[in-house]
């Protein structure tokens, strides 16, 4: 349903349509309401002059649609979006494009002003970058972007952030950039840190 509504020259993979059906599923959405809902919402991307990315369009609209928990999703959301979105450009504009799109749209349900929020997550970024020796770039600021969403202090998440890339990396277990925002999720889990690496690493060695 997702294909022919997107149709092939939207910019949304197959990978990324199994991705919103499973939501939509997860749910129980539909998929003609939110697609709908996409093609209405990225009028108002435009209205706000937001650049055009069609995936990522896509996934803001989701999580948007989540933080809505079903109903439309309103001018004022999508400004917030584009101030915090403009926010972030103003600490690394060379970075800040459609790809933190789905990011941000998390970050519309957090306490703060866009300010409050673009310097917080500069400050993480500039954290990890120090305390744990990160190249800097879009995947560190995506994982500064979700690392934000645990309103914890800076120090404190990064430090957990550091001791499981640390156990990782004593297990042999290769942390590059296209790993840096699957550790900032696994900084979530309500589990000592011994028992993240052993089970995801589990997973791994059966994959």
């Amino acid at each position: 349903e997702l294909r022919v509504r997107l149709g092939w020259l939207t910019s949304i993979a197959p990978a990324l349509r199994v991705l919103l059906a499973a939501q939509l599923v997860k749910y129980a959405d539909d998929s003609d309401a939110f697609t709908d809902e996409l093609e209405r919402v990225r009028e108002m991307f435009r209205a706000v002059h937001l650049r055009r990315g069609h995936a990522y369009e896509a996934l803001a609209v989701l999580v948007l649609r989540r933080l809505q928990a079903g109903k439309p999703i309103e001018l004022p959301q999508v400004q917030r979006l584009h101030d915090i979105y403009e926010a972030m450009k103003r600490h690394h504009w060379f970075l800040t494009g459609p790809e933190d799109f789905p990011a941000c749209a998390m970050l519309v349900g957090r306490p703060g002003t866009p300010t409050e929020i673009g310097d917080g997550t500069d400050a993480l970024y500039t954290t990890l970058h120090q305390r744990a020796d990160l190249w800097r770039g879009d995947s560190l600021q995506t994982a500064a972007n979700m690392l934000y969403l645990a309103e914890v202090e800076p120090s404190v998440i990064v430090e957990r952030f550091a001791t499981i890339l640390a156990g990782f990396r004593e297990t042999g277990t290769r942390i590059g950039l296209q790993q840096y925002d699957e550790l900032a999720i696994l900084c979530f889990l309500a589990r000592p840190t011994a028992t993240i690496i052993t089970t995801v690493n589990e997973y791994r060695d059966r994959l």
